[in-house]
């Protein structure tokens, strides 16, 4: 959906305040008559045709941020979800799901996304452990 500028909107409105029908505008303006019609509904319902506050929660990074968060998966590929996120400079505490859900954005399917990781040492230690099933 494009959206359609201030300038437009204000321009619709006042032809329509001067007598002008719904096609005669779409067709002044080149849009559709559904789009006048509707920045006209909005104008009538709340006495403007500013832009609307949006539901949902602000977005906690953008791009710049997440480029430094798989910067810094890149540069240590062992580390874990919960390492990264103490790591990546962002305005709020990130939570790990926050993290990993970024990871995963831009495919990096590996150690980050999953619980922990096991370093080589313990990796051996448990092996010796655990009995074969062999």
């Amino acid at each position: 959906m494009v959206k359609i500028n201030l300038k437009i909107r204000e321009d619709v409105v006042l032809g329509l305040q001067n007598g002008f029908s719904l096609s005669a505008v779409a067709s002044k303006i080149k849009i559709t008559r559904s789009a006048v019609q509707s920045i006209w509904n909005n104008s009538v319902t709340y006495g403007h045709v500013n832009d609307l506050p949006r539901s949902g929660r602000p977005r906690l990074s953008d791009e710049r941020k997440n480029s430094k968060l798989i910067r810094l998966s890149k540069k240590n590929p062992m580390a874990t979800a919960a390492e990264f996120q103490n790591d990546w400079e962002t305005p709020k505490m990130s939570s790990i799901s926050t993290v990993k859900c970024i990871l995963r954005r831009y495919v990096f399917w590996t150690y980050h996304c999953k619980k922990t990781i096991i370093d080589k040492e313990t990796r051996i230690e448990t092996k010796n452990v655990v009995p074969s099933i062999h």
